[in-house]
């Protein structure tokens, strides 16, 4: 039983779930007052604990006489001396690293320079045509500045086009309408000019990105799921004839 396993210690003896200490104990949110269940068992599939708790459990039982540590978290914290860089996609985060360490740039400059990485890796998540926010924190004045990327609404728009373009709210929202001017690739040259080390150029921070689409790169394979979910959003702006030639944009075979 996973509750058991958390709320044991070492020498002492088992308690159940109608005592105080159990009923006040975090891990035990999935009793049901009045039922005639004792603790929530694995094998109770209404009442599964979470992956979290069940890492703590394994990791409980698998050091027999250690104090036990409730740490609620698939993965362990990060501690760095020098600095750190984080980011969803691990060639991301090598190129992060290779711009702090190789290149003797600083963190607006890794901040440009993965975000363009990602744009690459991960299109489904973000990309060059949306907006971009930046808080940068300096250490020596101790204050916090901000560089807003959001996009901005096409001059000619007005509340009548939208009116008589779309048929609906969702039709408005999957339609061109909906979408601002991008206001990243500014961002990203802001960024770099108000905040950047100096020392590398847009086009040194934009090259990883750069070589990542030109090369080619591994696609994970929760990327390549969410990419698949959502390549109607793109091949719904071509025509069959274009479909049918392979003219479809970020897609493998050309076809969506």
């Amino acid at each position: 039983m996973w509750f058991n396993a958390l709320s044991k210690k070492k020498g002492s003896k088992q308690e159940d779930e109608s005592s105080p200490a159990n009923k006040n104990d975090p891990f035990n949110e999935h009793r049901d007052n009045g039922s005639s269940r004792t603790t929530a068992g694995v094998n109770d599939k209404k009442h599964v604990p979470p992956a979290s708790l069940l890492s703590s459990t394994a990791a409980a039982i698998q050091s027999p006489g250690l104090p036990q540590i409730h740490f609620l978290s698939r993965r362990s914290p990060i501690y760095c001396t020098t600095a750190c860089v984080a980011t969803s996609q691990p060639l991301a985060t090598s190129i992060g690293l290779h711009m702090l360490r190789g290149l003797g740039g600083n963190a607006a400059d890794v901040s440009v320079a993965i975000a363009a990485a990602l744009a690459v890796l991960e299109p489904c998540s973000t990309g060059l045509g949306g907006d971009m926010f930046a808080l940068h924190y300096d250490a020596n004045t101790r204050k916090v500045k901000s560089i807003n990327g959001s996009g901005r609404c096409p001059s000619n728009l007005n509340i009548d086009v939208v009116k008589n373009f779309h048929k609906s709210q969702l039709d408005f929202t999957m339609g061109i309408h909906s979408v601002t001017v991008p206001g990243a690739a500014q961002g990203w040259e802001d960024t770099i000019n108000k905040f950047g080390s100096g020392k590398l150029s847009l086009l040194q921070i934009l090259e990883p990105a750069i070589k990542l689409a030109e090369e080619g790169f591994p696609v994970s394979t929760l990327t390549a799921l969410r990419w698949n979910q959502q390549m109607d959003c793109i091949t719904k702006w071509y025509t069959p004839e274009e479909i049918d030639g392979g003219k479809v944009e970020m897609s493998t075979d050309g076809k969506g």
